[in-house]
């Protein structure tokens, strides 16, 4: 009776099991995901309440009938440029703040509180996180849009798996195709139609009076409005903050993996890893297939190859190339 040989792993089958590992980490839902899919969902509902407010303090500073006239203006004089619509804007209010001064009573330097004129920037666009970082507003980018990433053979996950790694020729080819399919850096012939950056702005641009940047206009609000605004900035930070961390568990879980694989050499050892996570075992049934023909060497496949390096009317190269493969092949199935 004929006993079955089992199949070796080889570096291929085995990157080829990871990733599979990989995507079934990814479709868990654990806390961390949860967290990250529910603090995207909640950002949605305080963006709309923040740019509702924004909309308010802008109309309150450009009223209609001005709009109204600049736009006229605007459109009957070519030398004329002073309406717009904007998603970026600074606000003016009073704020309490500290400041270190020095008690010529108690002769010591005091931390007091004074009211004081301050400007923040909000900013709607898709680019913009919060934090005045540029990888940062990536990363708030690509964790919106993540599952349309995904889908389009795309990284959002590039920089969590770079975070600890100097920049290179494939993070910057990454990141360059994602932002190109967001609508970044995109060239006229570009594969990808949809411009997610444009949609996403559109939804949140407002009437202004004034120069295209938006830093030169200085719109007057209230402290208590700021506050709601800061906790919509807060948010979006969340956001790629929660994303984050729930893909540095999944990188975590797969490097143990990665290590595991290592130790094994046959198959049957990584079919079973993959029982103890809940793998469906279709996916490494899939991998077996593909790699059936680089791993397994049956009596006759040799024959066939032994033939192939005799009685056969060839150059000697080509006998030597024919002895190297043999070689190689025999060094996988062993």
């Amino acid at each position: 009776m004929n006993k079955e040989k089992r199949i070796r792993l080889n570096t291929e089958m085995r990157n080829k099991l990871a990733l599979q590992f990989r995507q079934h980490f990814e479709n868990e839902s654990t806390q961390e995901k949860e967290k990250f899919l529910q603090t995207r969902e909640k950002l949605l509902k305080t963006e709309a309440v923040a740019f509702n407010l924004m909309k308010k303090i802008v109309n309150r500073q450009y009223p209609k009938k001005d709009v109204e006239m600049a736009t006229h203006l605007s459109n009957a004089h070519k030398n004329v440029d002073i309406y717009r619509t904007d998603c970026c804007f600074n606000l003016d209010f009073v704020e309490n703040v500290e400041e270190r001064r020095y008690n010529s009573h108690t002769q010591q330097n005091e931390t007091i509180k004074v009211e004081k004129e301050q400007s923040q920037h909000f900013d709607f666009k898709l680019g913009n996180s919060g934090t005045n970082q540029h990888k940062d507003n990536m990363k708030f980018a690509y964790a919106m849009y993540r599952e349309e990433m995904k889908q389009n053979g795309l990284n959002p996950d590039i920089i969590v798996e770079h975070e600890n790694k100097a920049d290179s020729p494939y993070y910057r080819k990454i990141t360059q195709a994602n932002d190109e399919f967001l609508g970044w850096n995109r060239p006229v012939n570009s594969q990808f139609k949809h411009n997610y950056k444009d949609e996403y702005e559109e939804k949140y641009a407002i009437e202004v009076i004034g120069s295209s940047y938006c830093g030169s206009r200085d719109i007057k609000s209230s402290l208590a409005e700021v506050y709601v605004l800061r906790n919509w900035q807060s948010e979006r930070q969340q956001v790629f903050q929660t994303h984050e961390a729930w893909i540095r568990t999944v990188l975590e879980q797969v490097q143990i993996i990665k290590q595991s694989l290592n130790s094994y050499k046959f198959f049957d050892e990584a079919v079973e890893l993959a029982k103890t996570v809940g793998l469906n075992l279709k996916l490494v049934e899939n991998v077996k297939k593909e790699n059936y023909s680089l791993a397994i060497f049956n009596p006759k496949n040799v024959a066939q190859m032994l033939k192939s390096l005799k009685n056969k009317n060839v150059s000697r190269q080509d006998k030597i190339k024919a002895r190297l493969l043999y070689e190689k092949q025999q060094q996988v199935s062993r």
